[in-house]
């Protein structure tokens, strides 16, 4: 259905626009070359959908226009397979002055559709935007929002064979992303091909089939969408741990007492079900007492549990110490996890340190989504 071959993107930056015309005259460059894209092959079979990641100014949105023939690119071939609906950048498409009746037939028409077409579904599209009070107002009194959920009304209704978007689906109110994403899954099962970006790991996993990350123009990384996110994600906290990692070589000549060493006894990887056990080295410079606090995190931030030593009736401690907190038996899915260690003064008022573990993955042995596995019991009657 969808095939890129080569696909490079080259922009010329001037410095200033009468630079263009001194490059014309003089036939020399008076420009800066930046390479948005590098060299992008992949293809996407017909019913599939494709997710793309990347940090911003990674070339996602660049390879989207590409696709909805936005932009050409300077090297490489495209072939596309069918009819294409693109969701882009907000309001793209849209006259501010006309009523968001008639952006229906002007957005439809610059999709490729006949005004019989648009007709026949207008009231469809409508319904689905849930703008019928504001339809016949000029969409530049529309928010963001309101934009979105009309571009997105139209293009889902005019049934493309091939859909484009541009995170679509974080604009608007929970109530209007649930139903955004339900027509995207009753999309996906009718066979329609679908590739979009989205910073929303939870969106990229529960749609996609493959995942292609992107980093600096390039394709870091492509495949099954649990194994890219997670890459992304591991990607995206190391960078943070660098900056930390800085900040606390600055910071130890100054705290009366710190965190040395965090080490996950158990390695790198572990099973559902394991005991997790976890080794924090302190090291005091001053004779005072302090109490460390214990964060268990998904890669994406989410917090699972929290344990602490004061919380636990345990005394304060003082001076150097190696601390081992186990959690036996531990009921994690498929995933990759990291603790944060804190380090507070015995009033739990000042928190002296903040500091990151390694990261560890528990290994993929269902497809049972979610964080954790509980004992339970079906009763049926």
């Amino acid at each position: 259905m969808i095939k890129a071959e080569n696909i490079t993107k080259v922009y010329k930056l001037y410095d200033k626009p009468s630079n263009r015309l001194k490059e014309l005259v003089l036939k020399k460059p008076y420009h800066k070359k930046f390479t948005a894209l590098k060299d992008i092959s992949f293809y996407i079979d017909e019913g599939k959908t494709i997710g793309l990641i990347g940090e911003n100014g990674a070339g996602k949105s660049t390879l989207l226009k590409i696709f909805a023939r936005v932009l050409t690119p300077t090297y490489g071939n495209i072939e596309i397979k069918g009819r294409v609906a693109s969701l882009l950048e907000l309001g793209a498409g849209f006259h501010p002055e006309f009523s968001g009746i008639e952006n229906i037939y002007f957005y439809g028409s610059l999709l490729g559709f006949s005004r019989d077409e648009i007709k026949n579904k207008i009231d469809e599209i409508i319904d689905f935007s849930e703008l019928e009070d504001f339809i016949h107002m000029p969409v530049k009194t529309y928010s963001s929002g309101m934009h979105m959920r009309l571009a997105f009304s139209i293009a889902m209704s005019v049934d493309p064979d091939v859909l484009i978007i541009d995170e679509a689906l974080s604009v608007g109110d929970l109530h209007f992303q649930k139903k955004g994403t339900d027509r995207l899954l009753e999309f996906k099962r009718n066979g329609k091909t679908i590739i979009f970006c989205s910073h929303s790991m939870y969106h990229i996993n529960l749609l996609s089939d493959r995942v292609i990350w992107l980093k600096n123009g390039a394709i870091e990384k492509i495949g099954e969408p649990f194994d890219v996110t997670s890459a992304f994600e591991s990607y995206q906290r190391s960078k943070d741990n660098e900056v930390l990692k800085r900040k606390d070589k600055h910071a130890y000549p100054s705290l009366p007492v710190y965190v040395g060493n965090i080490d996950i006894l158990n390695g790198n990887e572990i099973k559902s079900g394991d005991t997790l056990r976890i080794k924090i080295s302190v090291k005091a410079i001053k004779d005072l007492e302090y109490g460390l606090a214990v964060s268990l995190r998904r890669n994406d931030h989410v917090v699972i549990l929290t344990a602490g030593s004061f919380y636990d009736n345990l005394k304060p401690f003082n001076g150097d110490k190696e601390v081992i907190l186990e959690y036996p038996a531990i009921p994690l899915l498929a995933g990759a996890y990291y603790f944060v260690v804190y380090l507070m003064d015995s009033n739990l008022m000042n928190i002296y340190q903040d500091k990151f573990s390694p990261e560890f993955r528990v290994l993929k042995h269902s497809i049972e989504p979610g964080l954790c596995y509980l004992k339970h019991n079906w009763i049926v009657n």
